[in-house]
C-alpha cells in the first residue's frame, strides 16, 4: 500500500507468499517483507520492515533460493528496513560469505542511519560493497 509521497506504508498483518508482475516473487510475513527482482545484471533482494531473530529465516529463504544462487550479482536493498538486530546483521554477513564462495558479487543499498551505525560500529562497513541505490551496482 503506497502511503504519503509514495512512501510505503507497512502493515504489520501476517500475508501468504504472493508474487507481482516484473518481480521473482515476494515473502510477506508479519515484521518484514522480502522481494526479489531479477536484473539484467543482478538479482535485488529488497527488504522492508525488520530484520531481527524472528525475520532473519524469511531473509535467508530468499537468499537460498535456486535463483539466487545462480546469478552473477547480488544485491540486498536496505534502504527500507525499520529495524535491524546483531541477528539481522549476522543474516547479512553469512549471505555474503556465501556469494563470496560461490564467486558472487555481493553488494548491499545504505539503510537508514540506524543500520549504517550498526555497520560502523561492527567494522562491516570497512568490507561489504555499499551501494547507493540498487543500480549503482551497474557503475559501480
Amino acid at each position: 500500500m503506497l502511503g504519503p509521497l509514495g512512501l510505503l506504508t507497512l502493515v504489520r498483518l501476517a500475508e501468504s507468499t504472493s508474487a507481482r508482475p516484473g518481480s521473482l516473487g515476494e515473502i510477506r510475513d508479519e515484521g518484514l517483507t522480502v522481494g526479489i527482482d531479477e536484473r539484467e545484471d543482478a538479482i535485488v533482494i529488497t527488504l522492508v520492515g525488520e530484520l531481527d531473530v524472528s525475520t532473519a529465516p524469511r531473509f535467508n529463504r530468499a537468499m537460498t533460493d535456486h535463483r539466487t544462487r545462480h546469478a552473477r550479482a547480488l544485491i540486498v536493498d536496505l534502504s527500507r528496513l525499520q529495524f535491524m538486530d546483531s541477528t539481522g546483521l549476522s543474516a547479512v554477513l553469512v549471505a555474503e560469505m556465501h556469494a563470496r564462495t560461490s564467486h558472487q558479487r555481493f553488494a548491499v543499498v545504505r539503510g537508514p542511519r540506524h543500520v549504517q551505525e550498526l555497520f560502523r560500529l561492527t567494522g562491516v562497513d570497512h568490507f561489504l560493497e555499499v551501494l547507493d541505490t540498487p543500480d549503482a551496482i551497474a557503475s559501480a
